[in-house]
């Protein structure tokens, strides 16, 4: 009986710890799983990408064994697995200590990898190459390049983590790269060519963070440190907030952070001035300075909107002004930005005017659309200043 087309559902229910002692359930389910990973191995080594459940995670961590080579030919995938599998002790204690001896005792003496195990800052540090599972902060994890052999990284389980899944504290320099198995120095490579080409596996993390990061450029301008600026730097991260900014309490909060950074609708030339030289727009092109002011603006449409700080029916008003203010600021720098195959670029301004202030104009009003517009315009227009400024987590 073909049971390909509900091979997932399968594999995520009798994967799972209660049939794992049955014989027959695994016997059968074996061929099952190795024609499912064997076809989707290079989505699960895809950066960014994570399997669904325990009982998966578990297949796949039994996959590894019968098919070692993959360890090093889908490098991503192995280790993702092995750092899910260890720490998902909730719902399958089993399944950490399986995945601690698969990784000890099926990768680690690998040629490729115990060279790196018998160093001296590896796991224990003492030569035997044994990982130290007790410390979080111990350098256990040994990540094989997928783009050049010659290339390995030593990691701890919590560099690893964070990385994979950063927030704004995130250090992108806490690890060990050998290179011919010679230690380099810090120095000696560019962080974007290593996380983007050289490992992968933090390609979409690493530039979630980047984008993140050049966006909170201005969140360090505007926002004093502590919770109203964490709230907004963890929603640039995450995609979306369960905090919202709506009562009167927190409008109040708000308008005294940013009234003083604005002049009715427009920005205040002081305020111009300090995300001119935050952003180092000194000497570009009124084009270029206004493609930054454009992407700021959407970013604080999206904040407005229900997707972060609003709800459905109301949004912080004063990031409605402050973001009518950097697209009104974009639109001074360089009129023809704005211009779209059904607009000229002073109604599609006036369009934008209308939907972040409302009245009896009779525009639709929903921030959440607005930003979207917006999005797609830059998309089209300038996606590289778009890709460096508008946080990737909200695209």
């Amino acid at each position: 009986m073909d049971v390909s087309c509900v091979g997932l559902y399968l594999m995520e229910t009798l994967g799972k710890p209660d049939y794992h002692t049955s014989p027959l359930i695994q016997e059968w389910l074996v061929p099952l799983s190795d024609a499912f990973f064997s076809s989707n191995i290079d989505v699960v080594n895809s950066p960014g990408s994570w399997l669904g459940s325990t009982g998966l995670t578990y297949l796949m961590a039994e996959y590894f064994v019968r098919h070692p080579e993959k360890m090093q030919s889908h490098n991503g995938a192995f280790i993702k697995t092995m750092l899910q599998g260890m720490y998902d002790e909730v719902s399958c204690p089993d399944l950490s200590l399986i995945c601690q001896e698969i990784y000890t005792d099926c990768y680690l003496p690998t040629d490729a990898v115990a060279p790196y195990a018998r160093q001296d800052d590896f796991g224990k540090m003492d030569g035997s190459g044994e990982p130290d599972w007790e410390s979080k902060d111990a350098f256990n994890w040994v990540l094989l390049s997928s783009a050049e052999e010659n290339s390995v990284m030593m990691v701890s389980d919590n560099s690893l983590s964070e990385m994979l899944e950063p927030d704004f504290d995130t250090h992108w320099r806490s690890f060990f790269l050998y290179r011919d198995g010679e230690l380099q120095e810090a120095s000696g490579y560019q962080l974007d060519h290593l996380f983007n080409d050289v490992f992968p596996v933090f390609r979409k993390a690493y530039q979630s963070f980047c984008s993140a990061h050049e966006f909170g450029r201005i969140l360090d301008i505007l926002l004093p440190e502590g919770e109203v600026k964490e709230q907004f730097r963890t929603a640039a991260l995450s995609g979306a907030s369960d905090v919202k900014m709506v009562d009167d309490d927190s409008q109040l909060k708000l308008g005294e952070i940013f009234e003083p950074y604005l002049d009715d609708w427009l920005l205040q030339e002081g305020h111009i001035q300090q995300i001119t030289d935050c952003y180092e727009l000194q000497e570009v092109s009124g084009s270029e300075k206004a493609e930054t002011f454009f992407c700021l603006g959407a970013a604080f449409c999206r904040y407005s909107s229900s997707a972060v700080f609003g709800t459905e029916w109301e949004s912080p008003q004063i990031l409605r002004g402050y973001a009518s203010g950097l697209l009104e600021e974009a639109h001074r720098q360089h009129p023809a930005l704005f211009a779209a195959e059904d607009f000229t670029p002073e109604e599609r301004m006036g369009d934008i005017r209308g939907r972040l202030r409302g009245g009896d104009g009779g525009h639709f009003t929903c921030t959440a659309v607005l930003s979207d517009i917006l999005v797609e315009h830059a998309e089209k227009n300038f996606p590289q200043r778009l890709a460096t400024l508008y946080p990737m987590a909200w695209r």
